[in-house]
């Protein structure tokens, strides 16, 4: 509001209401304000120790269970993918199976790599 407007509103009422729309602008600032100043939601009970408390636990629980998902690679080979609480990585085949590695002696070997997806 101009410092003329603040003037006139304090002047008394036969000068206040010569201004035409001064009236009108002020109630509506006023209405702004006592909107703004009422509660923006109810207020809510204060909770008991024991009520926090097992907020707090619900809040801070983490599922600890594993999963398996069963991808395919670009080149059809199969993927892994190990999802837990502790974050994911995938598994894979090694690759040189054809190779003339002898499988029954030195095994099949797993590889942890990162997901493709």
């Amino acid at each position: 509001m101009p410092h003329s407007e603040v003037e006139t509103v304090l002047e008394p009422a036969q000068l206040r209401d010569s201004v035409p729309g001064l009236r009108d602008r002020v109630l509506s600032q006023a209405r702004e304000i006592a909107h703004e100043m009422e509660p923006r939601a109810q207020v809510m009970p204060a909770l008991s120790r024991q009520d926090r408390l097992a907020q707090g636990i619900a809040a801070a629980y983490k599922p600890r269970t594993t999963t398996f998902e069963e991808l395919r690679a670009a080149d059809g080979s199969p993927i892994t993918k190990v999802s837990g609480p502790a974050g994911s990585y995938c598994i894979t085949r090694d690759a040189s199976l054809g190779s003339g590695r002898d499988t029954i002696r030195d095994g099949v070997r797993d590889k942890v790599v990162h997901c493709p997806h």
